[in-house]
């Protein structure tokens, strides 16, 4: 015969933990709730509370919860440190609705003799006992398989909420949702509708940015004016309740990438359709836009660090030797040059492939582009209607990502097999590559606002970003190197525009 368990001491000191979770029997209680009664089970059976343990709320027991429950695993540090005789849950589920964490709950409990008290059976359970235990597996089964088949509703829920075009998540700022309500208070959603008094806001976030204005000036003017956030939470339930939040770069830089307000609907982070709310930006300032932060992620990475909004010509123009973007430094008698930072030259003439005087370049590239954006043709060179092509390219570019996603989703079924998958794929993520860069060429709105014969006036009203952000759209600049008679590579002071003109090259990006 087995021996029987030993005899625990009375009274017993107790741990009791609480989680919020939706039951779909109708069983779902707050943590407020769930202390009352388990504190009540603990005062009933003599047991004296030791410790509280209550998540936050937002912490799932599901295996596919991202967040860590930082309650749960304090409890099983104390547990295993032998504080407590009897651990009470109000219901088995809201311990874990995963069996492997649950297991290892009971293992822990029968090796140190712990109780388990679930309130909601009004029970305790000694995980020492076989019956008791089977008890416990069964229950903890049961919540896993609840956690699946909960997500594999939500999942098929989404992707008919996708393929419909509806909204799903995060409510986009610039807009609001409408329901309707049956007899019972059970809402459905009806329309996803503009909000005016921020759908003002978003078209000029877009406006401004296409128009070469940086993100971070934006942010900065509307923190100076005072234009509020919107904020999922409530003012109560923020980290930081005192502090309301502001614009900032990673707010803004989100909505300017955001499909959503031209209309479409995204899934997995790729568009798969038209969505079923109405567009707020047009998909020739979107656009405009990407290609913009496209340009800035290439010039960053070619030369990280060193791309500021400070001079004119840094991150636009490049080296004719290495293709390195050029930066603006003083040389050693404090005038300001541009050089190459690259060592793509020969490292025996110098730290840098080539150099030249700033003044020089800026004033020869400035003239250049004022003179070709001035002539009478300048706006059929630069800002010519490809607005139906772009538009058949977009367009054929969500057929293809949709093809793209079927093959993935029947390889994911089983009904393709992978090889299949490898024959296609390659094919399909070259057009989509070549379908992007269609639907994005597009004049940006700070050539067709400036380009004509009043330019040199208009220029003169740009700001130094969209300055850059003009030049690199109208103009490649390389800058070529010189060899002077001591050998050496360098700035030569006094170097006049004409002589300059030998050695910077400029190709237009002419319609």
């Amino acid at each position: 015969m087995s021996a029987l368990p030993e005899p625990l001491p009375d009274p017993l000191d107790a741990a009791v933990y609480n989680r919020v979770s939706d039951d779909k029997n109708g069983r779902s209680k707050s943590t407020a709730e769930q202390g009352t009664e388990n504190l009540a089970a603990c005062r009933d059976e003599g047991w004296t509370v030791k410790g509280t343990y209550t998540e936050p709320e937002g912490a799932s027991a599901s295996r596919f919860a991202r967040k860590a429950r930082e309650e749960w695993e304090r409890l099983f540090a104390d547990l295993k440190a032998g504080m407590y005789g009897v651990v009470v849950v109000w219901e088995t589920s809201r311990s874990s609705r995963r069996m492997a964490p649950f297991v290892e709950l009971l293992d822990i409990c029968r090796e140190l003799g712990v109780l388990i008290h679930v309130t909601s059976h009004e029970r305790t359970y000694d995980p020492r006992k076989w019956r008791d235990r089977k008890s416990l597996l069964e229950d903890g089964v049961k919540a896993e398989a609840d956690s699946e088949e909960t997500s594999q509703r939500v999942s098929r829920t989404s992707r008919a909420r996708a393929a419909a075009g509806l909204p799903h998540g995060r409510l986009l700022y610039g807009y609001r949702r409408e329901y309707d309500y049956d007899d019972a208070g059970k809402r459905t959603f009806r329309c996803q509708v503009l909000r005016e008094d921020q759908a003002v806001i978003v078209r000029e976030v877009f406006t401004r940015f296409a128009a070469g204005e940086s993100i971070y000036r934006i942010s900065e003017d509307f923190k100076r004016r005072g234009v509020p956030v919107a904020y999922r939470r409530a003012p109560a339930k923020r980290r930081h309740p005192g502090s309301p939040p502001q614009w900032d770069i990673v707010r803004l830089r989100q909505m300017i990438t955001n499909p959503g307000y031209i209309g479409k609907r995204t899934s997995g982070g790729q568009v798969i359709g038209d969505a079923a709310w109405p567009a707020l930006v047009d998909e020739e300032t979107f656009w405009a836009c990407q290609r913009r932060l496209e340009d800035n992620r290439r010039r960053r990475g070619l030369q990280p660090g060193d791309v500021h909004d400070k001079w004119l010509l840094s991150g636009v123009a490049l080296c004719g030797t290495c293709g390195a973007f050029l930066r603006c430094v003083p040389n050693h008698t404090g005038r300001r040059i541009y050089q190459c930072r690259s060592r793509g030259g020969d490292p025996s003439k110098g730290r840098y492939c080539t150099s030249v005087v700033a003044e020089v370049l800026e004033t020869y590239v400035t003239g250049a582009a004022l003179l070709r954006l001035s002539r009478e043709d300048a706006r059929d060179l630069f800002t010519a209607d490809r607005s139906a092509g772009a538009a058949e390219a977009a367009a054929a570019l969500l057929a293809r990502k949709a093809e793209l996603e079927e093959l993935h989703t029947l390889a994911e079924q089983g009904k393709l097999t992978i090889s299949a998958l490898a024959r296609h794929e390659p094919r399909l993520v070259a057009e989509i590559a070549a379908l992007e860069e269609q639907a994005r060429s597009r004049v940006a709105p700070v050539v067709r606002d400036v380009a004509g014969p009043d330019a040199a006036e208009r220029w003169e009203r740009l700001s130094l970003a969209q300055r850059k952000e003009l030049l690199l759209n109208v103009m490649d600049i390389k800058l070529h190197r010189t060899q002077g008679q001591s050998g050496r590579v360098g700035a030569r002071k006094g170097l006049t525009p004409e002589a300059a003109s030998q050695r910077i090259e400029i190709a237009w990006k002419t319609a």
